[in-house]
């Protein structure tokens, strides 16, 4: 059987699968009219390259005289896409290619395949967008495998032990058995919510500072609930949970001041401006060492008090 296709064999291979899909169990007859085809021998023929170039897990039920998709194998549906869809798609890929690093090898390969077929303008004009986003937006370097096996074992409820480097710590790397729960990019790095075993509570971890991660027996604790890590996400320090600890009160200094204004740091926060052009960001967290980093990169005084 030949390798190639012509246009019109793929157009009826497509249409033929997505016929299959969608209705799985169809009479032959009424398959053979959905999709186009009109023998019984060209249909044959067509389920059999499906089986044997794709393979399709394609079997005949003799007792309902119809063909049933158990999986389509690596046979791509094909869509109508508009200009700006693949445009969309492009610059989508490039975007995922950046900010999912363990993902980038699948990235280059639909790249290779895409570039084949689709048109070079609107091509170039996807890879322009996607690496303008890139650009303005640097990310953490950290290790793709490391994030793909904290991905898995979040997904499949089990817990790991890391090893973990605190950019306020002098004793190096140390050891930590969580249960991963969720992951949000945030100010330029990815960062895993996680509940801590030995301190029987969340944390946020940032994944470019896990140097290695391990799958253990421990059991899995679950996530309490999705409003939680909303609350946690909301807060650009991570400082943010059910039991608030400080209060903190921080001073910005023109340019910067108007800048931070703009945005909303923190669930509790409130700003006052002064007459020096300066402002008083307070807020309630519970964590303080993001809320240090923040102040050092905005070039903020800081001042802590407990909570009573």
């Amino acid at each position: 059987m030949a390798n190639d296709l012509s246009s019109v064999r793929i157009m009826r291979l497509n249409l033929l699968m997505r016929q299959l899909i969608t209705f799985p169990g169809l009479p032959r007859q009424e398959l053979m009219v959905r999709a186009g085809i009109n023998t019984q021998r060209m249909l044959q023929r067509d389920i059999q390259y499906l089986r044997e170039f794709y393979d399709a897990d394609i079997e005949y039920d003799f007792r309902r005289q119809a063909y049933i998709c158990k999986n389509p194998g690596s046979f791509f549906i094909q869509l109508k896409l508009n200009q700006e869809e693949i445009v969309a798609l492009v610059a989508g890929l490039d975007m995922a290619k950046h900010f999912l690093p363990h993902l980038a090898p699948s990235c280059d390969s639909v790249w290779a395949k895409l570039e084949e077929i689709l048109p070079a303008e609107t091509v170039a004009e996807g890879k322009s967008l996607g690496h303008s986003a890139r650009v303005a937006l640097p990310i953490a370097k950290m290790d793709p495998e490391i994030f793909r096996k904290l991905l898995c074992a979040a997904h499949k409820c089990q817990s790991v032990s890391i090893l973990y480097k605190s950019p306020y710590s002098n004793t190096g790397l140390k050891l930590h058995k969580l249960s991963p729960w969720k992951f949000f990019f945030q100010e330029h790095a990815w960062y895993m919510l996680a509940w801590n075993h030995r301190f029987q509570k969340e944390g946020v971890w940032r994944l470019s500072r896990i140097q290695d991660a391990h799958i253990t027996d421990e059991p899995y604790t679950q996530c309490p609930c999705e409003e939680e890590f909303e609350n946690i996400i909301s807060s650009a320090w991570f400082g943010w949970s059910k039991e608030l600890k400080y209060s903190i009160e921080m001073n910005i200094k023109p340019p910067l001041a108007s800048l931070v204004q703009e945005i909303v740091w923190h669930p509790t926060q409130t700003i006052e401006e002064q007459p020096d052009g300066s402002v008083i960001l307070k807020a309630k967290v519970s964590e303080l060492e993001p809320v240090k980093e923040w102040a050092e990169g905005h070039k903020a005084e800081l001042s802590v008090s407990l909570l009573k």
